[in-house]
């Protein structure tokens, strides 16, 4: 439902006076640029995107699409009346568009291809919108916890380049925190679980790299820690996450977490490794 909802949203945008208005300009300025060969969508967005820069955000973005798909079907009216492709993806259209010409009926062959495009188009949107979201949920994942954890640590790395090296060997020392869903996700984490697990795949190329500066790169990877949100969560819930553990019956102490990041940091002979900090215990498929 929420698909449809922003669906029919989209919907009453685009048909404003305004933005219909912006769309035929993109579309017929697109159509000219595309009818010159060797312009395709690319190189006439680059030339008109100066147009847009006074125009409001979204009649904008309307107006640079009605330029692409303008460009698109420009490019395959000169492979149509000239054999003469106006861009890449018009190619094709010369082996029966130009023929057809040839024996008088450009016309309908102009029209094929722009109700071709504009059916194409639309199966392409409707497949985009069914797609897109569970694709924009993994990336979203992707992008916090295994881009956000290797922009932290590159910019960490780089003033621990700058420290005074202790004992003439090392200048400082990375924790990331995985988890272990790394190794034993459960159903429906897989965003979650891969992202983990990329951390722990990171771990041996960064502590190889960084380690000529003097710094070495760890992972601590926790089972299921009493935290803030795990502490309100009801007694029944409780306990059956820690019937999950082997030994100790019980959910880990934050105290304990700080305890092994202690640990790493004055070990100077621990790098590159990866510490399961789980009790024994294994996550369940649910």
């Amino acid at each position: 439902m929420e698909i449809f909802h922003h669906l029919l949203f989209g919907l009453q945008v685009a048909v404003q006076p305004v933005n219909l208005l912006f769309c035929f300009i993109g579309v017929l300025l697109g159509t000219l640029v595309g009818v010159l060969p060797g312009l395709g969508p690319v190189a006439a967005i680059s030339l008109l995107l100066p147009a847009t820069f006074h125009a409001p955000p979204v009649a904008s973005i309307i107006m640079l699409s009605g330029i692409y798909y303008g460009a698109m079907y420009g490019g395959s009216t000169t492979s149509i009346l000239v054999n003469i492709p106006g861009e890449a993806a018009s190619v094709i259209t010369c082996l029966d568009g130009y023929q057809m010409a040839l024996k008088g009926r450009a016309g309908p062959a102009l029209g094929i291809a722009a109700f071709g495009s504009f059916i194409a188009g639309t199966i392409s949107i409707i497949g985009l919108m069914l797609v897109a979201p569970p694709l924009a949920k993994f990336a979203q994942a992707t992008a916090v916890n295994l881009n956000g954890v290797f922009n932290v640590m590159s910019k960490c790395a780089e003033q621990m380049a700058k420290n005074e090296a202790e004992a003439g060997e090392e200048r400082g020392v990375v924790i990331n925190v995985s988890s272990g869903a790394a190794y034993e996700g459960q159903v429906g984490q897989c965003a979650y679980a891969a992202t983990k697990a990329g951390i722990i795949g990171m771990n041996m190329p960064a502590a190889r790299e960084l380690g000529a500066i003097g710094v070495r790169v760890n992972a601590i990877a926790p089972g299921l820690f009493l935290t803030t949100m795990v502490a309100g969560l009801n007694d029944k819930v409780l306990a059956s996450l820690k019937e999950q553990m082997e030994a100790p019956k019980r959910l880990g102490d934050m105290r304990e977490f700080a305890h092994c990041c202690a640990f790493i940091v004055e070990n100077a002979y621990i790098n590159g490794e990866t510490i399961r900090l789980d009790a024994a215990s294994r996550l369940r498929a649910r």
